[in-house]
């Protein structure tokens, strides 16, 4: 399933939290997808802050999460 999500697009990801271990790094989650059971959306930006919503495009997949770009 997460291979297919390759160049979506998403329009609503809400920043969750700054990762505590990656300068950098906002871990968000798209509408719909659930603490403890979906994979994060990773996104390197500095300029945004838990509660943000983001357009993001996803890009590649990582281990166990996606990364995704703001657009």
């Amino acid at each position: 399933v997460a291979q297919g999500m390759i160049e979506k697009v998403l329009h609503l990801v809400k920043v969750e939290e700054i990762s505590p271990d990656v300068e950098g790094m906002l871990l968000c989650r798209s509408e719909g997808e659930a603490p403890d059971v979906d994979p994060w959306i990773l996104v390197y930006d500095s300029q945004h802050e838990p509660g943000d919503y983001l357009e993001e495009k996803i890009v590649a997949l990582d281990e166990y999460d996606l990364v995704g770009e703001i657009i």
